[in-house]
């Protein structure tokens, strides 16, 4: 029987930022810019194409927080909901995300912290509310259905089993949404890894963000439908101009997803 499909009412896309000291990491593809580089700019665009969720991923550690703090705020005037990732998932305490939060970010996404600081997770999510936490898990396949954890970026490997561990995510650690992200199919653009997905999704309520090898419209129809997934993160497909958003979200409606 195939899978139901859930209509829609905003855009299931979010694209991802990667920025170090303030400016992107790799200068986009994307036309009609005047700086490719300045991710405000781009955040603009995005909004402009009918994006409601970015996420940035900050690659510059908590030390300094001070400087990248006001670029937080000019990106959370560009976008309706602005989720922020810091240093690899982690942050150093709760006043960090207390910071975090401040500074604009309506949500934060937490790797290494969920594994060498949890409790720092659970009282973000107590203080903040789970709506506010995605739980990120950085994952290899390992053999059949089955897929490892890993952390720093992707460079350290836990042991952890990717479907229990998002259960611990959602139902021990307060997230109240989930990020699969495949390693493997990272720059691949080989699609998403579907099976990942829906089995992350069989196994809790929170909405489940897949991420990791989408270079097609049609990879973000199979990850919608088929992998079960609430929203679909983009980062080289869109930031390189290879496909655009307004035609994804043209594609997404005329199958019915939006």
């Amino acid at each position: 029987m195939p899978n139901p499909v859930t209509v829609r009412s905003g855009s299931p896309i979010i694209p991802c930022l990667e920025v170090r000291h303030g400016r992107m990491t790799e200068p986009s593809g994307m036309p009609g810019l005047a700086d490719p580089r300045d991710p405000v700019e781009i955040a603009r665009s995005y909004r402009q194409a009918g994006i409601e969720k970015l996420i940035v991923d900050i690659v510059d550690p908590w030390e300094w927080f001070q400087e990248f703090a006001p670029l937080v705020g000019r990106l959370a005037d560009a976008v309706p909901a602005l989720w922020v990732v810091v240093a690899d998932g982690y942050v150093p305490s709760l006043s960090s995300a207390d910071a975090l939060f401040g500074a604009g970010a309506v949500a934060i996404g937490l790797s290494t912290t969920t594994v060498r600081n949890p409790d720092t997770m659970r009282e973000v999510a107590a203080r903040h509310g789970p709506e506010r936490v995605l739980g990120i898990m950085n994952v290899r396949r390992v053999g059949d259905d089955r897929w490892n954890v890993f952390v720093e970026g992707g460079g350290r490997k836990t042991g952890l089993d990717a479907v229990t561990w998002a259960g611990v995510l959602t139902e021990d650690l307060g997230a109240g949404l989930v990020h699969p992200n495949s390693l493997d199919g990272e720059k691949a653009g080989t699609g998403y890894d579907l099976p990942l997905c829906r089995a992350v999704a069989d196994i809790t309520d929170v909405p489940v963000v897949i991420g990791g090898g989408c270079a097609t419209r049609e990879h973000l129809y199979e990850g919608l439908v088929h992998g079960r997934a609430t929203y679909t993160v983009v980062n080289k497909a869109t930031h390189s101009g290879a496909m655009a958003v307004g035609a994804a979200h043209d594609y997404l409606r005329r199958r019915g997803l939006m």
